[in-house]
């Protein structure tokens, strides 16, 4: 048995859980069917579910609440997320809501999990296309990491999370920006534990310090706003993307912001778009589109009457937690990104 699962199992003995409850997809279980045959059958309940970011809806949320009543699950069950970022936010949704919280812990099986959407206590499903307009904060109880599940990662996968591994770069870690950005092509050996270890270091150091997003942790949020609005408005069309994907695009629409503001020097920008378009490919959106686009970032949750406040990067490795945006600028910034960068 490989240390991560022993750890799990250490965990669960010292805690006396009376059931183990696993939250997982069927991608995952297909991969891994025998990942926790080291629990016993009749004290483990594995729930199998087509869990996506379009399947992150109140009825499925609503499916996996009867389960739990029909399998009698009590506040003595452990309930296990073993999933991409999509099975952490049902799942922390669903074990926060259930009997007002059950105990829970994280198993990460892509790079976005790892160093993103298992920590920090944020879950959250989606409501009429609008990204974890619903949700809560609630924190695992342990987070654990198995950094050799990422050899079955899908490239798109590898992308999903990269993206990620950018921001923090971006945002706090210039070293790593470095390093990252020197990578030639991406695979999953080429993901560095110490990148993982470093960017949930990072996470979990600002989340600590503002663990309900009132200032320093919206830093964690850049790319964000822009990003899950593309997501948001592309999720059921013929093209969707990931979320890492539109957070990559995001970033560089939200780095133009910056540098409009007179935060950001302009070869720090025009260095971020090279970087990151070297790895995503960017949709080309119509007017109607950018219209479109803009009024799903109005429906942001950190609106306030009409104005969004917005994370701002003031260099390659620093940020600032707040600058005001309204729907103007965002149909600015998309026209002046056209017609400015999308030739870098």
């Amino acid at each position: 048995m490989d240390d991560t699962r022993l750890q799990l199992k250490r965990y669960i003995v010292n805690h006396n859980f009376r059931k183990i409850v696993i939250l997982t997809d069927d991608t995952i279980l297909h991969l891994y069917s025998d990942y926790f045959d080291f629990l016993p059958d009749a004290k483990k309940l594995i729930i199998k579910v087509s869990i996506s970011e379009s399947a992150k809806k109140l009825s499925v949320c609503s499916q996996l609440w009867e389960t739990l009543i029909a399998h009698e699950i009590d506040k003595e069950a452990l309930w296990v997320n073993f999933g991409g970022g999509s099975v952490s936010d049902v799942g922390g949704f669903v074990a926060a809501t259930f009997k007002r919280g059950i105990h829970m812990v994280n198993y990460p099986t892509t790079l976005l999990g790892m160093i993103d959407a298992a920590v920090g206590g944020k879950n959250g499903i989606n409501i009429e296309n609008v990204k974890n307009v619903v949700g809560c904060y609630y924190f695992p109880k342990s987070i654990f990491i198995d950094s050799s599940l990422l050899k079955t990662l899908p490239y798109t996968e590898l992308l999903n999370g990269f993206a990620e591994l950018l921001k923090y770069g971006l945002i706090c870690d210039k070293q790593l920006w470095m390093e990252l950005k020197s990578i030639s092509s991406l695979k999953p050996q080429s993901i560095s534990k110490d990148w993982i270890q470093r960017a949930i270091a990072m996470k979990t150091e600002i989340v600590e310090k503002d663990p309900y997003d009132a200032h320093e942790r919206r830093i964690l949020n850049v790319g964000h706003t822009i990003g899950h609005a593309i997501e948001s408005f592309l999720m059921h069309s013929s093209l969707p993307i990931t979320h890492g994907h539109a957070v990559a695009i995001g970033i560089c629409y939200e780095a133009l912001f910056s540098f409009i503001k007179g935060k950001l020097a302009k070869d720090k920008l025009e260095e971020i778009w090279r970087v990151i378009r070297k790895f995503y490919e960017f949709p080309d959106f119509s007017s109607s589109d950018v219209m479109k686009i803009a009024e799903f970032c109005m429906q942001d949750k950190k609106i306030t009457q009409g104005v969004i406040s917005i994370p701002l990067l003031t260099d390659i490795g620093t940020a600032i937690p707040s600058e005001k945006m309204t729907k103007q600028d965002i149909l600015y910034l998309f026209d002046q990104a056209k017609m400015n960068f999308f030739n870098l």
